[in-house]
């Protein structure tokens, strides 16, 4: 509810995609499973939204980190729905001195699909870039 893909891009993945971002209340801009198995409905039903990809921003911007274990389990729930996980990474490597990880420990090895990595934001001189962990 509170994401930058949900409140500062404004309506880019709508536009560009055609998706709809189903929005997810939260406490403290944390997903979590049981937050997300109400919102994973309706696959096969053409009259009704089909949940594909479950957006993480890490850290939040609420400033909280998802775990290695907390991650695990959304790509874990992601998968079994045969939905993937994207991971907004603007912030990543604050992410990753936070939970004192390398970045690998908080994306592609706990099942992250696809990231997006903001480089300026990340301590580089410039550039952006999409790193895709699954193949599919």
């Amino acid at each position: 509810e509170v994401s930058h893909l949900n409140v500062h891009e404004c309506c880019g993945p709508e536009k560009f995609t055609g998706c709809k971002l189903i929005t997810i209340p939260t406490n403290d801009g944390k997903l979590t499973v049981n937050q997300l198995k109400p919102y994973v409905i309706g696959f096969g039903n053409p009259h009704m939204a089909q949940p594909k990809v479950i957006s993480l921003t890490q850290p939040t911007e609420f400033g909280t980190v998802y775990t290695s274990k907390e991650i695990r389990e959304l790509s874990n729930f992601a998968h079994k729905n045969r939905m993937l996980i994207h991971m907004d990474g603007a912030r990543l490597c604050n992410g990753a001195a936070n939970l004192n990880l390398g970045m690998k420990d908080i994306t592609g090895d706990v099942g992250v699909d696809v990231l997006s990595f903001g480089g300026t934001k990340n301590g580089m001189m410039f550039g952006e870039a999409v790193v895709f962990f699954n193949k599919k």
